[in-house]
């Protein structure tokens, strides 16, 4: 997991959850605000948002595990259409 991908997962997520008035999904990640995290502080953050991938609002909105050959553009195609 890179810094990068996860902060566009968080963003694309949260904003969801913002606009569907979910109000359990984490609204700021440790890694995301300390200069350079770890592979463990990051996959430790990437498991709190996982662990939300089986609420209802989330079903079918996170990308499938064909469209994860390249999983920055499969997290930017959904992070696009969540500004809406």
């Amino acid at each position: 997991m890179r810094v990068s991908l996860l902060k566009i997962i968080h963003t694309t997520l949260l904003r969801r959850a913002e606009k569907l008035h979910y109000y359990q999904f984490p609204s700021k990640l440790d890694s995301l605000s300390i200069e350079n995290p770890n592979q463990i502080q990051l996959n430790n953050d990437y498991s709190k948002i996982y662990s939300h991938f089986k609420h209802p609002i989330f079903i079918d909105y996170v990308p499938k595990y064909n469209e994860m050959e390249n999983p920055e553009l499969a997290w930017l195609s959904r992070y696009s259409t969540s500004k809406n």
